[in-house]
């Protein structure tokens, strides 16, 4: 699935991207009932009575259901969102990543600045749920480093101006 608007995305889209892979990934297994997700209290349930859907989903989730208790179906069902949840926002931040060299020189013949020849500094930002975020990585004396995260920032220039000021600082 690719994420549209990537740039602007936030909380509330990523959470309906989360919600509609859940729902493909049901409509995969043959349910067609629409899951309820309430993110805040950890719960997520089908807006259905039919027990043969719990019945697919038990097999599927290797949990057992007795015909009454839904909830281990039901526990199983909101980890599946929160793992949609989780691989949207790890495609949001591998697709919004920006990887700019402020110093270093790529030795002769080298094709990698960052293979442990050359001092240097990189500033990395990317896009998350809540906003911007960006660090300073890169070689100093032949040891990587790695900055704190910084943010989040409201744009992503916002967020590169910082980092700059931080570099400028060191």
């Amino acid at each position: 699935m690719e994420l549209k608007n990537k740039e602007q995305m936030d909380a509330n889209d990523i959470d309906m991207l989360a919600r509609e892979r859940l729902a493909e990934r049901m409509q995969n297994l043959g349910i067609t009932e629409a899951v309820h997700v309430w993110p805040d209290t950890e719960r997520a349930y089908l807006d259905s009575s039919n027990h043969e859907d719990y019945r697919v989903l038990a097999t599927h989730y290797g949990v057992q259901y007795d015909g009454e208790d839904k909830s281990p179906v039901d526990y199983q069902l909101f980890r599946s969102y929160e793992d949609a949840l989780e691989d949207i926002k790890e495609q949001l931040k591998q697709e919004t990543t920006t990887v700019v060299t402020l110093s270093g020189q790529t030795p002769k013949g080298q094709t990698n600045p960052w293979d442990g020849t050359t001092d240097g500094t990189q500033m990395v930002t990317w896009r998350q749920e809540d906003g911007w975020y960006g660090c300073l990585q890169g070689i100093y004396k032949g040891n990587g480093f790695e900055g704190d995260d910084q943010g989040p920032f409201d744009t992503r220039d916002e967020a590169e101006e910082e980092l700059r000021s931080l570099y400028e600082e060191e």
